[in-house]
């Protein structure tokens, strides 16, 4: 894959979901609201890709995880599902903690070696699709400046509902949004 982390300056609205990161570990949501109660629609959940997904292929090809490298052993696949906040002070969260994570991503960030982003309107939700050489070079970028702070923003972003996960590559058929969104159906990871 040639090196494109430079040409991904317009997928900036769905990187905040990957600095929400697998390294979480807290459940915020609200369990005694279910998304019948809450008005939402019951198929914009994590296991579920949305009919209306855009994919943002500001990256060119390496956008599409379709093209990307063949990954080494020791590689890790992180997904993030947020259900985003659609208030004055939740877009004013998400937009300051945007920069430094674009910033760090696009320097490139040491072992990022694919990343794709999906938004859907009708759910008023972001993924992303990121692949990393190793675990640590993913708990790097987890435990950076910039993810560490957006961190303490999770709450105000996310309306409850948010997901995310991290896997071997070899747990996974192939890596695709088919493949990772399956993948939440059993999920166990932190929530938010």
């Amino acid at each position: 894959m040639p090196d494109t982390h430079h040409a991904i300056p317009s997928f900036c609205l769905s990187l905040i979901v990957l600095l929400l990161g697998p390294a979480l570990g807290c459940d915020s949501t609200d369990p005694s609201v279910s998304d019948d109660e809450s008005g939402e629609d019951s198929n914009c959940v994590a296991e579920v890709f949305e009919a209306d997904a855009t994919l943002d292929l500001s990256a060119g090809e390496a956008g599409d995880p379709n093209n990307w490298p063949a990954l080494p052993p020791t590689a890790v696949i992180a997904s993030t599902y947020l259900r985003l906040s659609d208030d004055a002070d939740s877009t004013q969260s998400f937009d300051s903690v945007l920069g430094p994570i674009i910033a760090e991503l696009m320097a490139p960030a040491p072992g990022l070696m694919g990343l794709s982003t999906s938004a859907s309107e009708a759910c008023g939700s972001l993924r992303t699709l990121s692949a990393w050489e190793s675990e640590e070079a993913m708990m790097n970028f987890v435990v950076g400046e910039a993810h560490l702070a957006a961190i303490g923003q999770v709450s105000v972003i996310s309306r409850g509902g948010s997901v995310t996960g991290s896997w071997s590559a070899s747990e996974l058929e192939s890596v695709s949004w088919e493949a990772v969104v399956a993948q939440f159906a059993d999920h166990t990871g932190p929530a938010y």
